[in-house]
């Protein structure tokens, strides 16, 4: 660990110039590197503090990056569904030492469900009759051409907070 190391030279430095330091981490951890005698707090004139993300919050970044991803929610796939999910499918903690990285990990968690979907893995999709397996002939196989549009499903997500978070 060289926080220690890194921490005595930027206050070294900082006496000599006018850099911009940006220092990120939990409140206390913060709180007590500004405090040590080290002497850095009379060098950080401005504070700003976010706040850790609620479930709502978090689901609305989730949907933003499966969108971003170019995934579609399908039909119950909801903010207000996602929130309740995570909120009762994680520990609060948990979600607290994750901060807004929880969504990413959802995205990650869900893009996995959708691999195995798609590849015919699990015994859901094994059951159902998809487009892509249509498309592959029923086969193991993946389609020559992948669909332009790939919806994610109320059970594609709870299979990935399950599975994956």
């Amino acid at each position: 660990d060289h926080g220690g190391a890194a921490l005595r030279e930027i206050a070294r430095i900082l006496p000599s110039g006018n850099p911009l330091v940006v220092l990120t981490g939990s409140p206390l951890d913060l709180q007590r590197i500004l405090s040590s005698d080290i002497g850095f707090k009379n060098f950080f004139l401005t504070r700003v503090e976010f706040p850790d993300p609620s479930p709502e919050q978090v689901a609305r970044m989730f949907m933003g990056k499966m969108t971003e991803k170019g995934l579609i929610a399908g039909d119950g796939v909801t903010v207000e569904y996602l929130a309740e999910l995570i909120a009762t499918n994680t520990d609060e903690d948990w979600r607290l030492e994750r901060n807004g990285r929880v969504s990413e990990l959802l995205v990650y968690a869900v893009r996995s469900e959708l691999r195995r979907r798609i590849n015919f893995d699990d015994q859901a999709s094994k059951m159902s009759v998809s487009p892509i397996k249509l498309m592959s002939g029923g086969s193991a196989r993946m389609p020559a051409f992948a669909p332009e549009e790939v919806f994610v499903t109320v059970e594609d997500i709870q299979n990935a907070v399950v599975n994956g978070l």
